[in-house]
């Protein structure tokens, strides 16, 4: 946890505090969800089957995640309130 903390800081200082996400935000969210599948098959056991399977491939390839965060496409000449 020191360590972590420690990296957080390097982050924060070189970025001006302006990172809000930083590299490693979804492989800690991808590996927490694969170690916790027990918590996914509350509610469906092909969720856990398919996350571990999903941490594995990451694992194996050695792939960096990232992602966007956008409100979703819709009708701009409508409403929000009128939309689908």
């Amino acid at each position: 946890l020191m360590a972590r903390s420690q990296l957080f800081e390097i982050y924060a200082k070189s970025t001006f505090g302006l990172m809000g996400r930083t590299p490693d935000f979804l492989n800690v969210v991808v590996t927490g969800m694969a170690h916790n599948g027990w918590f996914l098959d509350q509610y469906n056991t092909e969720w856990s089957v398919n996350i571990k399977n999903y941490f594995n491939y990451i694992r194996d390839n050695d792939l960096f995640l990232t992602h966007a965060i956008i409100n979703p496409q819709n009708d701009r000449s409508k409403n929000s309130h009128g939309q689908k």
